[in-house]
């Protein structure tokens, strides 16, 4: 697996700006701000690629007033008024990072670059910029960094909901309260002349509601007037059912900003095509799980092909967990998401979390990876699945079992000794099967910190292994010790293999013929059964070596007495 910035460079290599034709240096300028920003994910670096972005593209200014100034209100609202939200997290960081993401996927997957040309193609839209690499760039752009713009209205209302909860004894369900509008229609117009519309009856070309409709009845084939009727209702439906979906404000704010900046212009194409895909794509990241999918339209999950842009917008935005500063009080006592893997091709993307606070829940994962799929038509596009799983570095691993209150307490002492002593055994034992072969990790230092992690885990699971023959660790106390029979050493054998193959797939690893560490390829990861004499006397080994690991650290096996 690598990094972002790994994958990122090969869509910068492939870059040609039209400025950069003209003389400019934009091309290289953007590039420098997304590699420091990958270098120091902070908010001043963030501040740099959205204002690098928005300097290429001079179209983000309407009069006296800066998109960039408009992201800035949003990082202000979160820093100082998320906290009084219990869900609250960044979205400002964020958002330059699904930017980055969604970049990677398009340099490196060639479905979503064709996915992107034939969707054009086939409506027929009109190029803004000379190459494709340019013209993914900039709607992509508009529509990942802007996605979340939003958001203040969604810290309003759950701030607003916190406080009425307080007051009424948490009877904020009854209450019910939601933002209300004198005249929303000043929202939801772009004051401009029409230009060029290629808007069809009934929509209205000044009406960004009516823009989205119009957009996603052309993209998806869903019914003309059964979408405008959700986008006219869509208001209402917030304020009846209590909950405020920000992308639908993001999108509205995308269209209002750029139509009035835009129509004026005369630049009625660009805005009628590559910004209102990107406006269209920003309200279904969040509305296609909750409209599309349910009655009355029960959309399948959706295909890359018929919306490029909106697919692309929810799966970075679902996928981007890492760096993420957390505002609100619950959303703070979680468990947070420190930095990431990927490995993106033609067949598959296996994006991998790590975390140095503790281990993920499996629920996380496991919801991570149905929501994509209930939300996404994934084959089309990577034939071989997306794979979503999580480890932690091996150091924190150790720590966090020191404090574990349920091990024995000279287990947990001597967990890293016990690993290492697990290394040294197998090396051994190595060398003892193949003569004159020199070891791939002679020692502990240079062991890869996923293998260590390895030995770690194995060594904590002991415990739970001796439970499965009625068996338990407790203090050497001069008792006679339980003797494993050969019926518990191959039952604990086939039980330490599941939990390595386990431990390895969540941690990223895959099945193939020819292991490869630095690729995280295993021929083992597969049942018991299937393996060789050989490895299965490997896993035989782990278990027969218990007792000396223990004994080594004072502890023993003994037999839990019968009922």
């Amino acid at each position: 697996m690598r990094s972002e910035k790994d994958y990122i460079r090969a869509f910068f290599q492939t870059l040609t700006l039209d400025a950069d034709r003209q003389g400019h240096t934009y091309g290289a300028l953007l590039s420098a701000s997304v590699d420091a920003f990958l270098a120091d994910q902070s908010k001043a670096k963030a501040y740099d690629v959205y204002s690098m972005f928005f300097d290429i593209y001079r179209t983000a200014h309407s009069g006296t007033r800066s998109f960039v100034d408009l992201l800035d209100l949003l990082r202000g609202y979160e820093e100082h008024s998320g906290r009084l939200s219990d869900g609250q997290r960044d979205h400002y960081v964020h958002s330059v990072n699904v930017f980055l993401l969604g970049l990677c996927l398009y340099a490196n997957n060639a479905a979503i670059r064709a996915a992107c040309r034939e969707n054009r193609d086939r409506q027929a839209v009109p190029r803004a910029f000379s190459t494709e690499e340019e013209e993914f760039l900039f709607s992509w752009g508009l529509a990942a960094l802007f996605h979340d713009i939003g958001y203040p209205l969604e810290i309003i209302h759950s701030q607003t909901n916190k406080f009425i909860s307080f007051v009424s004894g948490n009877r904020q369900k009854e209450i019910l309260p939601y933002t209300a509008y004198r005249d929303f229609g000043r929202l939801n117009v772009i004051e401009a002349e029409p230009a060029d519309t290629p808007v069809a009856a009934p929509f209205d070309p000044l009406c960004p509601t009516d823009l989205i409709a119009w957009r996603i009845s052309e993209d998806l084939g869903v019914d003309a007037g059964a979408i405008k009727d959700t986008m006219d209702r869509y208001l209402s439906n917030m304020q009846a059912h209590g909950f405020v979906d920000h992308g639908y404000y993001s999108a509205l704010i995308v269209l209002k900003w750029y139509g009035e900046a835009l129509l004026s212009h005369g630049a009625g194409a660009l805005f009628y095509n590559q910004i209102l895909r990107a406006a269209a794509a920003i309200f279904l990241h969040n509305a296609y799980r909750n409209v599309l999918v349910k009655p009355p339209y029960r959309r399948p999950p959706l295909r890359c092909a018929d919306a490029p842009l909106a697919w692309l917008l929810i799966l970075c935005d679902e996928a981007q967990e890492w760096n993420r500063e957390a505002y609100g009080e619950k959303v703070r006592a979680r468990l947070a998401v420190d930095d990431s893997a990927l490995s993106i091709d033609d067949r598959a993307l296996q994006l991998h979390y790590i975390t140095r606070q503790g281990i993920l829940e499996t629920d996380f994962l496991e919801d991570k990876r149905q929501l994509l799929r209930t939300l996404l038509d994934i084959g089309a596009v990577f034939p071989d699945g997306i794979s979503v799983t999580a480890t932690m570095e091996t150091g924190q691993l150790i720590e966090t079992i020191r404090r574990s209150a349920v091990l024995p307490r000279l287990l947990v002492e001597n967990i890293e000794a016990l690993a290492k002593a697990i290394h040294a055994d197998y090396n051994a034992k190595q060398l003892a099967r193949h003569p004159g072969t020199p070891l791939t990790y002679p020692d502990w230092a240079s062991l890869p910190d996923t293998l260590k992690y390895s030995n770690v885990r194995q060594a904590q699971s002991i415990v739970e292994k001796l439970r499965l023959i009625g068996c338990r660790v407790d203090v050497a106390s001069g008792e006679p010790e339980y003797m494993l029979t050969g019926g518990d050493v191959e039952r604990l054998a086939r039980a330490e293999h599941e939990l390595w193959v386990e431990e390895r797939l969540k941690n990223g690893w895959r099945y193939g013929p020819e292991k490869n560490v630095d690729g995280r390829i295993s021929p083992y990861l597969v049942p018991y059964d299937l393996l060789t004499e050989e490895i299965k006397e490997l896993d035989r080994d782990t278990i027969r070596n218990i007792r000396p690991l223990l004994a080594s650290v004072g502890l023993a096996v003994y037999r839990d007495a019968e009922d």
